[in-house]
């Protein structure tokens, strides 16, 4: 069988690139991982790159959207399917490319849900209320999520090393092999050191570790693991929408940009290679209230 063997050296590939992280890798390995679920119940022949067909992609397609994924879920999918496929031809694989004449679905774009900052400061001191140490470590990673912009990836990679409190800065190892230092608030400074002080202690298993943020166990904390604390702490504090870390990232953006600064300022705080991802963050002007 050819599938595994052709995917094993295509994710080598994607590793060895300075420009992708982990989550890439990840979504590459299980979106091919359900290519080859379909293909094994369609293709004819001996398992070869070369025998899919466009017709056997588009059955995919449809297998899909009959499970109910949303456009913009396919269309993720149908983009790793067709840099696999790419990378079959440049490879030797095969010699055409089924992929290429995939129509994507139409994404309608919508904009970012955006929090105001009376939201935002909400739910940061619910999160914190209980003074218990899960309590004060939820209070101070949502602080460091908002207040730097960062990513929920490079928040539960942080070290105890990349933090200056003297000095407001927090050092953050972003996408690929970027790095930065990101300006932290007084505020995220004082939750950061009453959860250092008096909560981290209580969370530290048999084993030492230097990550900041720790679960129970004592390990660090996972991106569904954050996504569920939010998720609790917004309805704690009577926020209706959806908040993701993301929103608390493009939040941060627009509030940025509203208050006046420079949005090139914004995008070297947030990481973007490109100015018109920032732009994308902050097209939709929330106002306090």
């Amino acid at each position: 069988m050819e599938w595994q063997p052709a995917i094993e050296t295509f994710l080598v590939e994607v590793k060895s690139r300075e420009t992708s992280s982990m989550n890439t890798l990840h979504a590459y390995k299980n979106d091919l991982a359900q290519l080859v679920d379909h293909l094994l119940q369609t293709v004819i022949g001996e398992g070869a790159w070369a025998a899919v067909t466009i017709e056997n992609l588009e059955s995919y397609i449809i297998q899909m959207t009959v499970k109910g994924y949303s456009n913009a879920t396919i269309a993720r999918k149908l983009a790793a399917v067709k840099t696999f496929f790419r990378w079959l031809v440049d490879s030797g694989y095969t010699k055409t490319n089924p992929a290429q004449r995939l129509a994507s679905p139409k994404l309608t774009k919508q904009p970012p849900h955006l929090l105001t900052q009376t939201e935002v400061a909400h739910l940061i001191a619910s999160a914190g209320a209980a003074g218990q140490p899960r309590a004060l470590r939820d209070q101070a990673l949502l602080s460091v999520l908002y207040s730097t912009g960062m990513r929920v990836s490079e928040v539960i990679r942080l070290k105890l090393s990349e933090l200056d409190l003297e000095n407001k800065l927090v050092f953050c190892r972003g996408r690929g092999k970027l790095q930065r230092h990101v300006p932290l608030t007084a505020q995220t400074v004082d939750h950061i050191a009453n959860y250092l002080a008096n909560g981290r202690n209580e969370l530290i298993g048999s084993k030492p570790s230097d990550s900041v943020f720790l679960n129970p166990m004592g390990v660090g904390l996972t991106r569904q693991a954050v996504w569920m604390m939010i998720k609790h702490h917004a309805q704690t504090a009577k926020i209706t929408s959806l908040v993701t870390p993301h929103t608390l990232r493009h939040s941060r953006a627009s509030h940025m940009v509203n208050s006046g600064e420079d949005p090139r300022r914004v995008r070297e705080w947030l990481g973007h290679a490109n100015l018109s991802t920032t732009q994308s963050y902050i097209s939709k002007p929330v106002v306090s209230i």
